[in-house]
């Protein structure tokens, strides 16, 4: 795994000493000497990304409509979705959550089950599917306040580029949307971390001295450990950020711009079509650790997931991707291990052997192949797994 804090770290000193050796070669590459200093206040350029507000009095009705919500919102989205994925597959609807793990245990592995709402998506064992997270709405509309946005607005979000080619009016194609609507969608702002550049455009906005000099201090070479402890370490997000310095008030461009965007998240599918038609599965541990400085964090999406019920019957959006690795045929013998990494996919295959050797018997066939899963746990019995299987099958202890 790649240090991405150490290799910004040593990029400064490499890239100096970079403009140097090309100096040597030829002067030409820099001819004010490649030690220039360039003003502060001209080192900040225009957000590459500009804001249109609609009155809502003026829009037609068929406007208003929120349907296709999501992909109306990620299309305008500077972090958007791969172009044929803005528009989710489908939607799934809980029907069911079930704490796996006992009372006692410093884990919470949570089953869940869904229902395809509309139209079903074929999938097979091994398969992945993202969902896309709801941000807590409290948060959400801290953020906006904190940013003296209008939560009511309607706007619509185009590449600043479009103006200076002149084809601005020809590419404003996209349907407005709220403003909350928006960020909530695709703006991470409760639980992603800003990186460095935010630090810098911040300190151009910030009013009182104190902090305009702590900002300048995190985006300058000398402040980078600094900065990554205070941030990426501790994992603020950019809603505390901000609210760490109060002075400051970014133009709505510039947030829409650096604000991570808010990503589906991955979880393999545990579930096999052919045993549990129309419906999907997860095995999901619900993510949660402290900080360096004790400060609790959560996972977004998995403490989202686990705070659904059933009766809130909530449609989440969803993309289905193909398994790097496919079922072999059930003639192959099976060995799956899982010695602490999880075993979600796994759960997916021997339901689907299990119903395929029943089948078997019942066509007098060939016997189907028989699968060994190695799983590792802290506790084996505040994490028993045949609970978490749901099918039939014997424990041993290593």
């Amino acid at each position: 795994m790649i240090n991405t804090h150490q290799g910004t770290k040593q990029l400064d000193p490499w890239m100096l000493s970079l403009w140097g050796t090309l100096y040597q070669i030829n002067p030409k590459y820099f001819p004010k000497g490649p030690d220039v200093v360039i003003p502060r206040d001209e080192l900040i350029d225009q957000p590459k990304y500009r804001i249109v507000y609609h009155k809502q009095e003026t829009l037609e009705p068929a406007l208003m409509v929120e349907s296709d919500i999501i992909e109306r919102a990620s299309e305008m989205s500077p972090g958007k979705l791969s172009k044929d994925k803005s528009k989710p597959d489908c939607f799934l609807k809980m029907t069911k959550n079930e704490v796996l793990t006992k009372a006692g245990s410093t884990k919470d592995v949570r089953h869940f089950e869904f229902q395809f709402v509309s139209s079903s998506i074929k999938y097979e064992v091994g398969d992945v599917v993202e969902l896309l997270p709801s941000q807590d709405s409290s948060a959400v509309d801290a953020f906006i306040e904190r940013c003296d946005l209008d939560p009511e607005s309607f706007i619509t979000v185009h590449p600043r580029e479009t103006e200076s080619n002149g084809s601005f009016g020809e590419v404003i194609t996209h349907v407005p949307i709220k403003l909350n609507t928006f960020v909530e969608l695709t703006m991470d702002v409760t639980s992603a971390s800003p990186r460095r550049y935010f630090s810098e455009v911040m300190s151009f906005y910030a009013t009182a001295e104190h902090e305009k000099a702590r900002l300048q201090y995190f985006a300058s070479p000398e402040g980078r450990d600094d900065l990554y402890n205070y941030n990426q370490k501790e994992r603020r997000s950019v809603l505390e950020v901000l609210e760490d310095f109060p002075s400051v008030q970014m133009p709505f461009e510039w947030l829409v711009q650096l604000v991570p965007a808010l990503k589906p998240r991955a979880f393999s599918i545990s579930s096999s079509p052919l045993a549990y038609p129309a419906q999907v599965h997860l095995t999901v541990s619900v993510v949660s650790w402290m900080t360096p400085y004790k400060r609790p964090r959560k996972g977004l999406c998995s403490t989202w997931l686990a705070s659904l019920t059933p009766e809130q019957g909530v449609n989440i959006p969803v993309w289905f991707h193909k398994s790097s690795l496919p079922a072999p045929p059930q003639s192959v013998p099976l060995i799956l291990v899982g010695p602490g990494t999880g075993c979600a996919p796994f759960r997916g295959f021997i339901a689907e052997r299990a119903v395929q050797a029943e089948r078997a018997v019942q066509a007098e066939t060939s016997p189907t192949a028989p699968v060994m899963l190695f799983f590792g746990s802290r506790n084996g019995h505040r994490f028993f797994i045949p609970r978490l299987l749901g099918v039939p099958c014997k424990r041993r202890r290593c």
